[in-house]
């Protein structure tokens, strides 16, 4: 429900189509997915960590950085005319 009022907050009077808010909901529970697996990998033998690519781990912790920027209401989100998701300064 944050998630949803920190995007409404953004958008403002425009509102926001279904469109966005479940691209911003998807981008959340991908973010919740990869944080469940990558702790499932860390958890096993030392092949199985090594297969963790440092790309993914860092691609991994700016999004999870931007989530709970999100959540705790330092970042704005929106999504643009592409469905592309844009964070924002947050809105007072």
């Amino acid at each position: 429900m944050v998630l949803v009022s920190a995007l409404l907050k953004t958008r403002g009077g425009k509102g926001a189509p279904q469109s966005a808010l479940m691209a911003v909901t998807e981008w959340a529970r991908g973010v919740h997915e990869e944080d469940t697996t990558l702790r499932q990998l860390k958890t096993r033998p030392r092949r199985a960590k090594a297969e963790i690519s440092a790309e993914r781990i860092a691609k991994f912790d700016v999004n999870k950085a931007l989530l709970d920027g999100v959540l705790a209401g330092q970042i704005g989100i929106d999504v643009d005319d592409e469905g592309n998701i844009v964070f924002l300064s947050p809105v007072e």
